[in-house]
């Protein structure tokens, strides 16, 4: 490791032959958020010798594209430091958005070497959670499906993983780039091990030592971890949309992280009843019939910003004041996923212009009253716990 907890060399020892011992060594780039700047890969044939070296260059923590190093024949068959470089993949990204890929094209060099013998374009596919389910290559036409656990391991029903020195996709669990040599998940700012679901070095934000290598509270489906090194945001379950970033606002308390019981349904009582208070303003007003806000106006647990145009709007769900109740608050995440996607279909100059408030505000409303009163229904149930 170096500072802080960076991950800098795995090596993969074969018991009983040393023919297929591999070692692989990252560096960082200080300027680019401590991004991974260059990997190079080894393979032992009496001694360490390279057999790849990538290079990888961001836009802010948007990865741009990734160069490899070729053999220019000076010292044949060696690749080392003196060597040229050129492109294997150049990333485009979703308008606004962090991580969140579109297409990419790659160069192919099998028997070629400063000029590709072939390149393309694939195209992401993504699941609600973000985890890259599939790519479309533009050559071919082909959906190249792949099939993974919430942990992000590989399973043997789709396509399998590709290599990191090769020219095809190799984002898979949330977007983040899989190493086949190490089995780990780049997520910034730290590795990530699928089959022990745990990070491979510590939080260095954590004080807690349950937590220090956590990932994602051990629930995968409920939470998201876009960096390694943020307090995951929960996603209770929902389709969460490539156009949107979830985000903290300060140090704005736990979201959802306790179950609701019978003894809150006073909280969703008085909840829906606040909810429903403003849907019936928003409605009124937007109808032209008088009406008066009501007293203390709106209760914000979270807040949507907006940016981009009509079709290509970027949403970002700022958490405020969550409740920390599970079934609360996922009730207000489904009402800000409303004005996310006003966002994405009206854009910003819109979605922001206060002439359309009620226009925009009493169907978000609408949303979070119904899920609050299926949330009642369900305490209310017999099957519910005490």
């Amino acid at each position: 490791m170096e500072a802080p907890h960076r991950l800098i060399s795995v090596v993969k020892d074969v018991a009983g032959s040393t023919a297929n011992d591999k070692k692989v060594e990252y560096t960082y780039c200080p300027a680019c958020g401590g991004a991974m700047r260059e990997r190079i890969e080894y393979t032992y044939n009496n001694g360490w010798v390279v057999k790849s070296w990538l290079r990888y260059e961001y836009d802010g923590l948007n990865l741009l594209r990734i160069d490899e190093r070729y053999d220019d024949e000076v010292t044949p068959d060696v690749i080392d430091s003196g060597d040229p470089w050129r492109p294997m993949n150049i990333y485009v990204h979703a308008p606004g958005a962090i991580g969140q890929i579109i297409k990419a094209k790659w160069f192919n060099y099998k028997d070629c070497t400063t000029s590709p013998c072939d390149s393309g374009w694939y195209y992401y596919f993504y699941d609600a959670v973000g985890n890259v389910v599939g790519v479309i290559d533009q050559n071919t036409h082909e959906f190249i499906e792949y099939e993974m656990d919430a942990f992000g391991n590989d399973l043997p029903g789709g396509t399998s993983f590709l290599a990191m020195d090769q020219p095809g996709p190799k984002e898979h669990l949330t977007g983040k780039m899989f190493d086949t040599v190490t089995g780990l998940y780049y997520f910034m700012a730290r590795w990530y091990d699928p089959e022990v679901g745990r990070f491979v070095s510590r939080d260095k934000a954590s004080n807690v030592s349950e937590t220090l290598y956590s990932f994602v509270k051990g629930d995968p489906m409920l939470f998201i971890d876009p960096s390694g090194d943020e307090e995951e945001i929960p996603n209770f379950g929902l389709n969460i949309p490539t156009y949107v970033t979830m985000k903290r606002k300060g140090n704005c308390g736990p979201i959802g992280n306790c179950k609701c019981e019978k003894k809150h349904l006073v909280d969703l009582i008085n909840r829906k009843s606040r909810e429903h208070e403003m849907w019936i303003y928003h409605y009124d007003h937007f109808m032209g019939k008088p009406a008066e806000r009501p007293v203390g106006g709106d209760t914000y647990a979270a807040l949507t910003g907006c940016r981009g145009t009509a079709l290509l709007g970027e949403a970002t769900i700022w958490w405020v004041h969550p409740t920390g109740l599970e079934c609360i608050d996922k009730c207000m995440l489904k009402h800000e996923l409303i004005h996310a996607e006003q966002c994405h279909e009206h854009g910003a100059a819109i979605y922001l212009d206060a002439r359309y408030e009620d226009f925009f505000e009493y169907p978000a409303y609408m949303e979070s009253v119904k899920c609050l009163q299926d949330e009642i229904d369900k305490l209310k149930s017999p099957e519910a716990g005490k």
